[in-house]
C-alpha cells in the first residue's frame, strides 16, 4: 500500500509541476516518493530482468550513459535511463517512476543509470548493479567535494558494497581510476586508447594524477593523450597501465565535424566506425559505451550501428538549428573539459563566433577559480577561425579578465551578464555561413536551453510526465 501511494503521489506531483510550468519534475517527485516509501527505488529496480548498469566519474557520464542505452535498445532491450542527467537519488527514482504504471509495475529489462559520485555508495546499497563503469577522475566542484581524493573515496566505498563477482569497467588510461582495482572479489575490465598519433607533448593537469595511487611515487609516462590520461608506470612499486580489453586506435579527428575510429577487443574483430561526436574525449566516451554494452552481451553490429547513428546529447556538443544558423553547445565544468573543447575548436577548419557563459550557482560550484587552471591560452591559436566573442553569465567579468590575461583582446561590448540578451547578441553577430559555438557551464547551459526552447529551436530537456 505504501509503495503504490508513493508511486501515485510522485506521478500527481510531476503532472502538477509541468502543468504549472514550474519545471520538468525531474527530481522533486522522486523526493516525495522516497518520503512515503523509503524503499521505493529498490522495489522498482527489483522488477528488472537484466539488472542495472551504473556510470560514474567526473566527465563524460551523460554521453556514455546515453550511448549505452541506445546500444541496449538497438538489441531489443527495454531500458530505464535518467536521460535528463538528474543523477542524485531523487532524480534516479523519477527515471524509474517514468517507466512504471500507476501500480508501480515496470516492464523493462535493464536500467542504465548515470550517478553522481557523491551518492554512489548509497546507490550501490539500494541497487546492486550488474556492471559499474568509471570514466575518469578530474578535479571538479572543489567547494562541494573538496580535494579529488574525497571523490575517489566515494567510488571506492561504493565498490566495496558490491557482491563478489560483480563486474567493473575501468579507464585503463587514468591511473587514479585503475587504482580502484585493488578491491578484491570483483571482475575488472579495462578500456583505453592505443594510438600514439593522438599523444601530446606535455601534461596540463592537476597534481594528483602525476602520482602512483598505490605508493605515492611520481609516475613515469611514455606518452599523454590529455591531462593525466596516457601510458604510465611507477618506477617504485611496479603499478602500471593495464592492457585494455577494449581499445581504440586509428583515430582521426575532424574538429566539430566528428571523428572516425577503429574499435577492437580481445575477443572481437576490429570495427572501423564513423561518429558525429567531436574531440578525443568523446572517443573515450564511445569506447566506454562500446565496452560496457559488449560486456552486457550486445552484439558488435548493434554497438557499431548505435555509435554511427548517435547524435550529441543535451549540451554535450549538441547541434542546434536556429533560423538558418547552426549553433553548437559544449558544456564545460572544469579545466580538463575546457582544454579538450578548445583542442577540438583548434582542429576545426570553419569560422565561428565564440559565446562563453560562466555562472557560479551551487550546481556549478560557487568557486570559479578553476578558470585559471584552464588553458585559455589555447584560444590564441584559434583566433584565425574566431570571428568574435560574447562573454556572459554571473561571472562574465571573471572570464573576461581570464581571457585578457591569456592575451586575448576582448572588447567591453562583448561582455553581457544577462544570458538571454547575450544569446541575442551572439546570434546577431553570427553570419549564416558561420557557426555559433556556445561554451557554458552547467546552470548557464540550462538557462540558455530553456530560452532557446521558448524560441522553438530545441525541445525542453525534461521528459514526459511520469
Amino acid at each position: 500500500m505504501r509503495f503504490q501511494l508513493a508511486v501515485l503521489a510522485a506521478k500527481l506531483s510531476s503532472r502538477l509541476i509541468q502543468t504549472l510550468n514550474l519545471g520538468g519534475g525531474t527530481s522533486y517527485p522522486g523526493w516525495i516518493a522516497q518520503r512515503i516509501d523509503h524503499d521505493v527505488l529498490s522495489k522498482l529496480n527489483q522488477q528488472l530482468t537484466r539488472g542495472s548498469i551504473f556510470i560514474t566519474g567526473t566527465n563524460g557520464k551523460t554521453t556514455t550513459t546515453t550511448l549505452i542505452r541506445k546500444m541496449l535498445e538497438q538489441s531489443g532491450h527495454g531500458v530505464v535511463h535518467n536521460k535528463t542527467g538528474a543523477n542524485l537519488m531523487a532524480g534516479i527514482t523519477v527515471s524509474f517512476l517514468r517507466n512504471a504504471n500507476l501500480f508501480g509495475t515496470i516492464h523493462k529489462e535493464a536500467a542504465v543509470i548515470e550517478t553522481d559520485e557523491g551518492i554512489f555508495p548509497q546507490l550501490c546499497e539500494v541497487i546492486q548493479p550488474e556492471l559499474v563503469v568509471v570514466t575518469n577522475f578530474f578535479r571538479d566542484q572543489l567547494d562541494r567535494y573538496g580535494e579529488l581524493d574525497k571523490t575517489i573515496s566515494y567510488i571506492r566505498l561504493g565498490l566495496t558494497k558490491l557482491p563478489v563477482g560483480s563486474k567493473v569497467l575501468l579507464n585503463a588510461d587514468d591511473p587514479m581510476v585503475v587504482g580502484l582495482s585493488g578491491i578484491e572479489g570483483l571482475q575488472y575490465f579495462y578500456f583505453g586508447i592505443n594510438d600514439p598519433n593522438m599523444t601530446v607533448d606535455e601534461m596540463h593537469q592537476i597534481a594528483e594524477g602525476k602520482f602512483c595511487p598505490r605508493c605515492g611515487t611520481m609516475l613515469e609516462y611514455q606518452h599523454y593523450y590529455f591531462s593525466h590520461m596516457g601510458d604510465y608506470s611507477c618506477p617504485n612499486c611496479g603499478f602500471h597501465r593495464p592492457q585494455p580489453h577494449f581499445w581504440a586506435d586509428e583515430v582521426k579527428l575532424k574538429g566539430l565535424l566528428g571523428s572516425t575510429v577503429q574499435l577492437s577487443s580481445t575477443s572481437e574483430p576490429a570495427q572501423e566506425i564513423r561518429s558525429s561526436l567531436p574531440g578525443l574525449y568523446n572517443i573515450y566516451n564511445l569506447l566506454a559505451a562500446y565496452a560496457a554494452a559488449g560486456i552486457f552481451g550486445v552484439s558488435v553490429a548493434h554497438r557499431a550501428k548505435s555509435i554511427e547513428e548517435f547524435q550529441s546529447v543535451f549540451g554535450r556538443m549538441e547541434r542546434i538549428q536556429a533560423n538558418g544558423k547552426e549553433a553548437i553547445m559544449a558544456l564545460v565544468k572544469n579545466p580538463t573539459g575546457w582544454n579538450e573543447v578548445m583542442r577540438t575548436l583548434f582542429q576545426h577548419q570553419g569560422k565561428y563566433h565564440l559565446f562563453i557563459a560562466l555562472n557560479d550557482q551551487i550546481p556549478d560550484g560557487t568557486d570559479v577559480s578553476w578558470i585559471w587552471d584552464a588553458d585559455a591560452e589555447q584560444l590564441l591559436a584559434c583566433l584565425p577561425s574566431i570571428t568574435g566573442f560574447t562573454i556572459s553569465g554571473s561571472r562574465a567579468y571573471d572570464m573576461a579578465v581570464r581571457l585578457k590575461y591569456a592575451g586575448l583582446d576582448i572588447p567591453s561590448n562583448a561582455v553581457e551578464t544577462d544570458l538571454e540578451r547575450a544569446w541575442e547578441l551572439a546570434y546577431s553577430k553570427t553570419d549564416p555561413d558561420e557557426t555559433l559555438v556556445i561554451v557554458p557551464n552547467y546552470t548557464a547551459m540550462l538557462h540558455l536551453q530553456a530560452h532557446m526552447a521558448k524560441q522553438g529551436f530545441v525541445k525542453p530537456y525534461w521528459e514526459e510526465n511520469i
